[in-house]
C-alpha cells in the first residue's frame, strides 16, 4: 500500500487525505485540523510530507496517512458516545501505547472532544504510554504549550510504561470503569500479548494494534469487544513497525524506523 498524501499546510494535509478516502469523517478531520503535526516534528518545513520522520532514539512520528487510517479506526468507539443514553455514560478512556512524539495522545483528546454533544464535551482521559523517557519529556512540553487545558486538569496523562507489559501500567485488578474504549499500539507487538490487551478493554471497545514478527511484514488487526463482551478480529492492511521492545534492545538499534 503506498499512498502520496503530502502538502504544504496542515489545512491541505488533511484536504489531500480525504481527497484520497483516508480520513472519512467530519470529526477526524478536524481532529487532524486541530492538532498541527508541525508541533511534533523536529523540523516542521517536513511536517507535511506523507512519511514518516525521525524523533529520535530510533523512533518516528508516523506518516499523516497511517494517522489517519488509525484514528478512522477507532473513531467509531469514541464517536458512539453521542449516541449513548446519559444515564449509561461514563467516562471516555483511551490508551495510547508507545505515544513517542505525542501526536496520537493529543488527537485521542481532540477526538474525545469532538464526541460531545449539544457543544458539552464529555468527560475523559487519556493515557500515553511510553519508555524512553526523554520522548516522554518532549512530548509533555508540547502538550503542555500547545494543549495547556488538557494537562492542567489531567484529561491527558503521559505515563513511563513497558507496553509488553500493559497490567503493570494499569494495575492487576480492572473493572469496567477503569478499563478502555479505545487502546491503540504503535509499535509491533507479539502475538502473545495481543489477550492482555483485551483484558483492558471495555466491552464496546476497539483494539488497533500491529502484531508480527519484526523481521517480517505485520499485519495491522482490529479486535471489537461487543457490548457482551464477544471478540472479533479483522485484518486492516500489511505494516512494518519498530517492535514492542525493551529500553535497552530499542537504544541499541538507532537505525529502525516505523513505516507503512
Amino acid at each position: 500500500m503506498a499512498w502520496q498524501c503530502s502538502a504544504t499546510t496542515n489545512a491541505g494535509m488533511v484536504a489531500v487525505l480525504q481527497r484520497e478516502g483516508l480520513i472519512k469523517t467530519a470529526e477526524v478531520a478536524e481532529v487532524m485540523r486541530r492538532v498541527d503535526r508541525a508541533f511534533f516534528v523536529r523540523n516542521p518545513a517536513e511536517a507535511y510530507l506523507d512519511q514518516p520522520l525521525s524523533i529520535g532514539y530510533g523512533v518516528t512520528i508516523s506518516a499523516p496517512h497511517m494517522h489517519a487510517i488509525m484514528l478512522e479506526l477507532v473513531s467509531a468507539s469514541v464517536l458512539q458516545y453521542q449516541r449513548l443514553n446519559r444515564g449509561y455514560r461514563q467516562p471516555l478512556r483511551l490508551l495510547d501505547i508507545g505515544s513517542g512524539s505525542g501526536y496520537i495522545t493529543a488527537a485521542f483528546a481532540a477526538l474525545c472532544e469532538a464526541a460531545g454533544h449539544d457543544g458539552v464535551a464529555p468527560m475523559f482521559d487519556v493515557v500515553g504510554v511510553e519508555h524512553v523517557q526523554e520522548l516522554l519529556e518532549q512530548s509533555k512540553i508540547v502538550l503542555e504549550k500547545h494543549f495547556p487545558k488538557w494537562m492542567r486538569e489531567q484529561r491527558v496523562m503521559l505515563l513511563r510504561g513497558d507496553g509488553l507489559k500493559p497490567r503493570s501500567i494499569v494495575g492487576a485488578g480492572i473493572g469496567q470503569s477503569d478499563a478502555f474504549d479505545v487502546i491503540h499500539v504503535g509499535a509491533t507487538a507479539p502475538q502473545t500479548v495481543v489477550p492482555e490487551y483485551l483484558r483492558l478493554l471495555r466491552n464496546g471497545g476497539t483494539l488497533v494494534i500491529p502484531v508480527g514478527e519484526p523481521s517480517k511484514t505485520q499485519e495491522l488487526r482490529v479486535f471489537s469487544k461487543s457490548a457482551e463482551g464477544e471478540v472479533s478480529m479483522r485484518h486492516v492492511c500489511d505494516v512494518q513497525f519498530v517492535p514492542l521492545t525493551s529500553l535497552d534492545a530499542q537504544l541499541g538499534n538507532n537505525s529502525s524506523r516505523r513505516r507503512l
